[in-house]
């Protein structure tokens, strides 16, 4: 599963090495941001989100939609909304800067 994982051999640190345990689901006490970072981002917009559940989930031939109301829909799009975390922003002037230096030089911008 991608958003989970079963372990064999030992188990869950964090990034401070601290164990994870409580099954099924288990979080850590706080967060820390300080050495790995992950931005898993559930959708784009709304509208990149309506065309992932008419797609329907790669297990099925039902798509999402059908299996979901209009309001399950519209609480799930509140919940996205819940956080802004613009930290990545912090990264921009550097990657334009990259992809500018990729660009070639006949191709217009």
């Amino acid at each position: 599963m991608p958003h989970f994982f079963m372990y064999t051999d030992g188990g869950a640190v964090d990034e401070n090495k601290r164990e994870i345990t409580g099954p099924p689901y288990a979080l850590t006490d706080d967060v820390s941001l300080s050495r790995l970072r992950v931005n898993h981002y559930a959708t784009k917009s709304e509208e990149e989100f309506r065309r992932k559940l008419e797609r329907g989930p790669a297990d099925s031939t039902v798509p999402k939609s059908e299996l979901m109301s209009e309001a399950n829909i519209a609480r799930r799009l509140r919940k996205f909304d819940e956080v802004t975390d613009e930290a990545i922003l912090r990264y921009v002037p550097a990657l334009r800067e990259a992809l500018t230096a990729r660009r070639p030089v006949d191709v217009p911008s």
